[in-house]
């Protein structure tokens, strides 16, 4: 299967991967949103759980919806299945480029992804986001939480973002909780 993966940061790329054996490990002839949307949801330790986590959405369900779908697909019997993108996904890729721009960022990252997918008017991935509760200012509004004002400028911009939640303490919060012991 050939896309144009090359400003895709590494996570985006392993869920194009895992997207493509999705398929293959389902005897799909094509790949479809719905397969990348069950990767992505199936990154413990990418960005879009962690978004949807902040959102207080049940990853757990939207996996067993996305599951559900893609068991509808028609399978084809072979021995040699060679998958290809169908053009829903390659329109979904298509608008995660837009979204880069967007942002002003340099790489197509899992954030970028999700919000193409939520954009796929009238695909199953788009039912299964909105029936979850997910809206694009939901999830702008969470994104900029994750994210803060940092830019995807690099294959690996995950490990950046949400800094300090990782390795410090917010203070402004800890006050706004009653949580910091006077001086």
């Amino acid at each position: 299967m050939s896309m144009n993966t090359n400003r895709f940061t590494e996570k985006s790329q392993e869920a194009v991967e895992s997207a493509v054996a999705t398929a293959q490990r389902n005897a799909n002839a094509q790949v479809e949103p719905e397969h990348l949307l069950l990767a992505l949801l199936n990154q413990t330790d990418g960005v879009v759980p962690q978004v949807l986590s902040k959102l207080n959405i049940a990853v757990g369900a939207l996996i067993r919806q996305a599951t559900d779908e893609l068991n509808r697909l028609a399978r084809v019997h072979g021995d040699s299945l060679q998958v290809v993108a169908s053009s829903r996904l390659q329109n979904v890729i298509r608008r995660a480029y837009d979204e880069l721009g967007q942002f002003g960022d340099e790489f197509v990252s899992t954030e970028h992804l999700l919000l193409s997918l939520l954009a796929n008017a009238g695909a199953a991935a788009q039912r299964i986001l909105q029936q979850g509760g997910l809206t694009r200012d939901n999830l702008l509004a969470a994104l900029r939480e994750v994210r803060g004002t940092q830019r995807v400028t690099s294959p690996t911009p995950e490990g950046t973002y949400a800094a300090l939640d990782q390795y410090g303490r917010n203070l402004t919060d800890l006050a706004r909780r009653g949580k910091l012991d006077p001086v």
